[in-house]
C-alpha cells in the first residue's frame, strides 16, 4: 500500500523518521558506511511505516465516492450507459444529486437523479442509475472530513456511435482540492517539504555517503606512505627517571585510520634468531587512547612498545609492554638480558602497510638501553 502525500508528512512518519537521523549522522561522522547506509535505509523504513500509520488512522476520514461509465458496447445500442460506483471505503448515509452541467451553472433547481444512499460498499460496484451522452454534474455528501464532493462527467459518442472514454474530474466543493485524476495530489507544503528533504539529501546525505565509501574503498597512491624509525624518550616513572621505546610513524600523505603493531619479537644469539613472541599486539599511541588514529601529512606520532621502569620489588628496572592488551606472556619474554629483534608494521586505511625489523638490547640497567634500526 502506497500512502497518500498528506500521510508521508503526518506526526506519526516525521517522529518515526526523526528517530533515525542521529544513528545517520552518527554513521555519517564516523565514515562508517556501513552504519551509514543501513541507518539511512531504516529511516526509509520507518517513514515509509509511519506513513502507513498514519494513512490507516485518518483513512475513515477521506473516504469518498464518484461515479464513472461503465463503457458496456452493448449501451450505445440503446443510448444511454450505465454508471458505477467508486468508493475509496464503505460509506454510509450519502447524499447523491445528478444534474446536467448547464443547469449547475445557471443555479437551476433541476436534477436528472437525487437519492439518498444507505450504503456504498468499498470499491466498483453498479448502481442501476444510467445517462445518455451529455455533461453532467454531480454533488455528493459523504459523512467524511472531506465534505461535500463534485464531479463533472463528460459522455460522448466517437464517430462510430459508441460511447468516447469519459472525461473525469472530481474536487472537494469547499476548498477546491482535486480528488481525481489525482487522488493523491500533492499540496504546496508537501512540496516544499519534499523539496526541502531532497535538497538536504543532496547537499548532506550524498556527499557524506561518497566520503564514507571512500574512505573504505580508497587505494593508497605512490605519494602516499609511512616512514617508521626507532625513537627512545626520557620521562620520569613516579620518583624515578624512565624510559620508553617507541617507533616515530610519520605520515607521507595523510594517513587515516593507522595503527601500529608489535608483530613478533626474536631473541638473537649470535648468528641465532630464535622467536619468542609472535602473537601481534596493538601498540599504544604515546597521548592518544585508541588502536587507530588520523596522522596528517607531515606530522610525526609515536607508539610505545616498551617502557624501563622501575619495579619496588625487584629493588631495580625492567622491560614493561606498553601494548593495549597486556600479555604476561611478553613481559616474561623480553625481560631476560640481551639482544632482540622487534618486527612492527605500521598500516592505514590510505597507505599500503610499512614494515621494519628493530634492535633492542636490554642489559637490565636503565642508562644502557638502546634501541635502533640495523643497517641492511
Amino acid at each position: 500500500m502506497w500512502p497518500d502525500w498528506d500521510s508521508w508528512f503526518s506526526i506519526e512518519a516525521l517522529v518515526a523518521t526523526a528517530i533515525i537521523v542521529v544513528p545517520v549522522i552518527i554513521g555519517a561522522v564516523r565514515h562508517d558506511v556501513k552504519w551509514f547506509a543501513g541507518a539511512l535505509i531504516l529511516g526509509v523504513l520507518a517513514w515509509y511505516s509511519g506513513a502507513v500509520v498514519a494513512q490507516q488512522r485518518t483513512k475513515p476520514d477521506r473516504d469518498f465516492v464518484y461515479f464513472i461509465p461503465s463503457l458496456d458496447p452493448r449501451d450505445a445500442e440503446s443510448g444511454r450507459i450505465a454508471l458505477l460506483s467508486v468508493a475509496s471505503g464503505p460509506l454510509r448515509d450519502v447524499r447523491m444529486a445528478i444534474q446536467t452541467t448547464e443547469a449547475n451553472r445557471q443555479n437551476k433547481r433541476e436534477y436528472l437523479f437525487s437519492h439518498h444512499f444507505t450504503v456504498f460498499d468499498e470499491g466498483i460496484h453498479l448502481i442501476g442509475i444510467s445517462l445518455p451522452p451529455g455533461d453532467f454534474t454531480f454533488d455528493s455528501d459523504t459523512p467524511s472530513t472531506l465534505g461535500k464532493i463534485r464531479e463533472r462527467l463528460q459522455l460522448t459518442l466517437d464517430e462510430n456511435g459508441k460511447f468516447a472514454p469519459p472525461i473525469i474530474r472530481v474536487w472537494r466543493k469547499g476548498t477546491g482540492e482535486v480528488l481525481i485524476p489525482e487522488p493523491q495530489h500533492m499540496p504546496a507544503s508537501a512540496k516544499a517539504a519534499m523539496g526541502l528533504f531532497v535538497l538536504v539529501m543532496a547537499t548532506f546525505g550524498i556527499p557524506l555517503l561518497w566520503v564514507s565509501i571512500s574512505d573504505k574503498t580508497a587505494k593508497p597512491t605512490a605519494s602516499e606512505g609511512i616512514e617508521l624509525s626507532p625513537a627512545i624518550v626520557e620521562a620520569h616513572d613516579g620518583l624515578h627517571p624512565a624510559k620508553y621505546i617507541q617507533v616515530s610513524v610519520r605520515a607521507v600523505g595523510n594517513l587515516l585510520g593507522c595503527q601500529t603493531v608489535l608483530e613478533s619479537v626474536s631473541r638473537i644469539d649470535g648468528t641465532t634468531s630464535t622467536v619468542v613472541y609472535n602473537q601481534p599486539l596493538n601498540a599504544g599511541w604515546s597521548g592518544t587512547p585508541g588502536n587507530a588514529r588520523d596522522i596528517n601529512e607531515g606530522q610525526v606520532a609515536r607508539a610505545n612498545l616498551f617502557s624501563v621502569s622501575y619495579i619496588a620489588g625487584l629493588n631495580g628496572y625492567a622491560l614493561i609492554p606498553q601494548t593495549v592488551h597486556q600479555d604476561r606472556a611478553l613481559h616474561q619474554a623480553v625481560n631476560p638480558i640481551g639482544l632482540y629483534e622487534l618486527t612492527v608494521q605500521a598500516s592505514a586505511k590510505t597507505s599500503r602497510p610499512a614494515t621494519k625489523k628493530f634492535r633492542l638490547r636490554w642489559s637490565g640497567a636503565l642508562k644502557d638501553v638502546s634501541f635502533w634500526e640495523p643497517s641492511s
